[in-house]
């Protein structure tokens, strides 16, 4: 029986806590973990997510799930307010 967890991300998968700067990674989605501000959101393909999805300067609230654009991942995000967590599936 799958834990709620790999029923949420399709199978099994890793997470990662960001607190700050990440890049080069391959994030099939990121969680809001507790409110939080970003100044970076790029997915794989290079577009910048924030102007994308009007969130420059937006403080998002726990819960929010965003993802890449197209099916695309998200490969950079910075966090200069509050923790997301980034998912990735195997």
């Amino acid at each position: 029986m799958a834990t709620a967890i790999q029923d949420i991300m399709g199978g099994l998968g890793t997470m990662e806590y960001v607190s700050s700067s990440v890049s080069g990674k391959s994030y099939d989605f990121v969680v809001v973990n507790e409110a939080a501000t970003l100044s970076t959101l790029t997915s794989s393909g290079g577009a910048n997510l924030l102007t994308l999805y009007n969130l420059s300067g937006a403080s998002l609230s726990s819960g929010i799930i965003l993802k890449g654009a197209k099916g695309e991942k998200i490969s950079a995000i910075t966090v200069s307010a509050g923790s997301v967590i980034g998912y990735t599936n195997i």
